[in-house]
């Protein structure tokens, strides 16, 4: 089974917790301190330093951890201020950031490296190849994502790669053609309309 992106875990680790925390504080009338409030995500967030759904952010638990442990720590700002941080990176990052982002997705969890080619460049089994011309028509020069980019592949991973970009959220994948004998795909990555991005939806 595939893991979730880095930035998927740190958002459920936060929200989770943030969640956690309310729905404790929820359950008495007493106002509840903020070292207080510590030790709830503390003993909420401890846990999941064995947990393998994590073990992606274990550097980032340990500092939220530290930060509960601190007499002078507030865990629960922290949370908010790391939620606000990833809000804004998702609505500010150029299309051509999340492109990156996606390629390093996949070169970490499906073992796909890519290339930018040529037409005529020579192309081998098992590396995702982007077309020069599709980057260079696909962006504007403030990176946002103007026209659909191709992403062309020969290779056994294939199926439900479509699935494992659209789970990333930072593209929205279309199965242009595929070959399943030569094991042959073309995948377009559409950008996802995102404040501000309205002109992008007819895309």
């Amino acid at each position: 089974m595939n893991e979730l992106p880095y930035q998927n875990v740190m958002k459920r680790l936060v929200d989770n917790s943030l969640l956690h925390l309310y729905i404790t504080v929820a359950e008495t009338s007493r106002i509840v301190p903020v070292h207080k409030r510590n030790e709830i995500l503390v003993r909420h967030l401890k846990p999941m330093l064995k947990d393998n759904r994590y073990r992606r952010v274990k550097s980032e638990l340990r500092r939220l951890l530290a930060t509960g442990r601190s007499a002078k720590g507030d865990l629960e700002a922290q949370l908010i201020d790391v939620k606000g941080l990833a809000h804004q990176v998702e609505q500010n990052a150029s299309g051509a950031q999340r492109l990156f982002s996606l390629l390093e997705i996949l070169r970490y969890e499906q073992g796909l490296d890519s290339r930018v080619v040529n037409e005529t460049e020579r192309r081998m089994p098992g590396l995702i190849y982007l077309l020069r011309d599709h980057i260079d028509n696909g962006f504007n020069d403030a990176g946002e994502q103007v026209a659909p980019v191709s992403l062309f592949l020969e290779s056994d991973k294939i199926d439900g790669l479509v699935e494992a970009i659209d789970l990333t959220e930072l593209f929205s994948a279309e199965m242009q053609q595929m070959n399943e004998d030569k094991q042959q795909a073309h995948i377009l990555l559409h950008p996802i309309p995102r404040s501000g991005d309205g002109e992008l939806a007819g895309l």
